[in-house]
């Protein structure tokens, strides 16, 4: 190929930034432990709103799952925002219970008790809550509300907008790596479209690593000071962000030299495993990883983001040639037979990708919400609601194009005789581009004809359709950020939280809103030390009210971790104090039944 200078310079820019961010990722990810957990606080002491007579030793935060706190962990502010614990804050050995120990002595007044943590799957965790101290204190929240307030919301937006960039973008980057490579019919023109790739690739790596830098802002609440330092930003890659970046920026930097070869072969390879790479990242942090069942939630991960990759890109690369070709050369039968091959090819494509990328998405929807009910309920569902609707619309159009255009399309071309239709198994080599002052392809010989009014309906609705798919990628950046309904105990106030004896072992309830209607249940089992222990091997909960003839309901409870098991919406219909049995299956034949009485309200 005769590359221009501008062009071989761009190239060896992009790469060689690529390639360096890369390596800087790798030096600072050197000792880094990946982890698969989401936690959320299920409880804390002294209890959020509580006044104690006597002061406390200790303030505890209870988390669902695992966590870590090397760049957060727990403070304890007096109304003044002074702190006043002893700066101990430690993690028990199971990572679940967040410690500090206070002076004796303290006095009487409002204090604020804040924590940061990162939940096991890389997520930041922040939040506060408020106890009073000497009887008679009345805790007074306005005057501390400045202190609750993690002041996150700029970077939280920022996140957001960071992590939206960089699913547009490397999802385009691979996707049209791959449409030029698969289905363009290797004109000229295609040289048009690589630059496209490029900065795509090169808008995606500098998102990236915003984003490393705004995960380290939010971590540990320093702002602009956290995002260079090195020890914070080698703290920040730890949950499986820094492993997600390393292969996405490796993905990237390939299928970004898929876009400068002429040799066809040499750039399918290339195309096929940079995508590969891209889509493969995004399962390394997110939700996907502490899933009830993390094998099928990743696989389904993965395949839904090459089927949008592919789906997104082949859209943006269609619109495109489209819009060119149909400019430069609008009545050339010649180029419009090779341009309706393009389209059969890309609509056989887009056939596949969209039942594939349906699937996965329902199997991650399922997997994270859990319950019908969740979906109208929480803001997760909500989300996602607003994703299947977004998606199905585009599904829509996809299939109108597909039944009405493209045969349209075909048939018109079918009643010309003007040139041979271009179809087949596809091209085996890319055209050169043309040399500066000579004839381009585009401008081969025009010959009379007409061209059908499906040309241009069809590239207004391919448009549409990649600017939906901007829509549902915007929807995916704030799912990312949000609490799934099966790990949102915390967001509802802990009305009943009891733990009882369960023969050789602790069990703990948790029942939220306890309320009539839909509830949340966190079921814990705990060694004779608090620690969590890998028992029972299944749950059943039977849910009675006996002053109401109501019940035994039962419930199979699935396991969200060892000895965790949750129930999203537990239905309790009616007010009055309930039974709540857990029975537990220790052994094939031993069955454990622990009670707890809850008043639903």
């Amino acid at each position: 190929m005769r590359a221009s200078a501008r062009t071989s310079t761009s190239l060896r820019i992009v790469t060689a930034l690529l390639a360096t961010t890369t390596v800087i990722l790798g030096m600072l990810l050197a000792g880094a432990t990946p982890a698969s957990a989401h936690a959320v606080v299920v409880a804390t002491d002294p209890a959020g709103g509580q006044v104690l007579a006597e002061p406390p030793s200790r303030v505890t935060v209870q988390f669902s799952e695992r966590v870590s706190t090397d760049l957060g962990g727990l403070r304890v502010l007096d109304a003044e925002g002074d702190q006043v614990d002893n700066g101990d804050s430690t993690l028990s050995g199971s990572g679940e219970t967040l410690t500090v120990s206070l002076p004796p002595g303290l006095a009487d007044g409002t204090y604020v008790a804040s924590y940061r943590v990162v939940s096991a799957d890389g997520h930041p965790i922040s939040g506060a809550f408020v106890f009073g101290v000497g009887e008679g204190t009345e805790i007074d929240e306005a005057r501390v509300a400045p202190l609750t307030s993690s002041g996150d919301t700029a970077y939280d937006v920022a996140a957001t907008v960071s992590r939206f960039v960089t699913y547009v973008a490397a999802l385009l980057a691979a996707g049209l790596a791959v449409f030029l490579a698969f289905v363009h019919d290797q004109r000229a023109d295609r040289w048009s479209l690589t630059p496209v790739v490029r900065v795509a690739a090169l808008v995606a790596g500098l998102s990236t690593v915003t984003t490393i830098g705004l995960q380290a802002a939010l971590t540990t609440g320093r702002g602009l000071a956290a995002m260079t330092d090195l020890a914070t930003l080698r703290g920040a890659l730890a949950e499986g962000l820094g492993w997600q970046s390393v292969v996405l920026l490796i993905g990237l930097a390939v299928v970004h030299v898929s876009t400068d070869t002429t040799r066809l072969v040499v750039a399918q390879v290339l195309a096929f495993y940079g995508a590969l790479a891209v889509a493969m990242a995004f399962i390394f942090w997110g939700h996907s990883r502490q899933a009830p069942d993390v094998a099928v939630s990743l696989a389904a991960d993965a395949l839904h983001a090459i089927t949008a990759a592919v789906w997104f890109g082949g859209l943006v690369g269609l619109a495109l040639l489209l819009r060119r070709r149909l400019r430069d050369a609008p009545e050339d039968p010649q180029l419009l037979r090779s341009t309706a091959a393009v389209v059969a090819r890309f609509s056989s494509l887009a056939a596949v990708t969209l039942v594939l990328l349906v699937l996965a998405g329902a199997i991650l929807a399922w997997q994270e919400v859990g319950s019908r009910s969740a979906l109208g309920s929480t803001t997760y569902g909500r989300l996602v609601l607003a994703k299947v609707f977004a998606t199905l619309a585009i599904v829509g159009i996809a299939a109108y194009n597909r039944s009405r255009l493209v045969p349209d399309i075909e048939a018109d071309l079918r009643d010309q005789d003007d040139g041979d239709l271009r179809d087949g198994p596809g091209p085996t080599a890319i055209e050169e581009p043309a040399e500066a002052g000579s004839p381009t392809v585009l401008a081969t010989t025009v010959q009379t004809g007409s061209r059908s009014p499906a040309w241009s309906r069809l590239a207004t609705t391919v448009r549409v359709e990649a600017l939906g798919i901007v829509v549902v990628l915007a929807i995916t950046s704030v799912l990312v950020y949000t609490t799934p309904p099966r790990d949102a105990i915390a967001t509802s106030p802990v009305v009943f939280n009891q733990t009882l004896p369960a023969g050789s072992y602790q069990v703990n309830l948790v029942v939220t809103p306890a309320a009539v209607g839909p509830n949340a249940m966190h079921v814990q089992y705990l060694d004779q030390s608090g620690r969590p222990v890998d028992a029972p091997r299944s749950l059943t909960v039977e849910l009675e009210l006996p002053e109401r003839g109501v019940g035994p309901l039962r419930l199979e409870v699935p396991r969200a971790g060892p000895g965790h098991f949750l129930v999203s919406d537990a239905d309790m219909p009616l007010a009055g104090t309930w039974d709540v049995s857990l029975v537990a299956r220790l052994t094939d034949f031993d069955l454990q039944r622990t009670t707890f009485r809850v008043k639903i309200t």
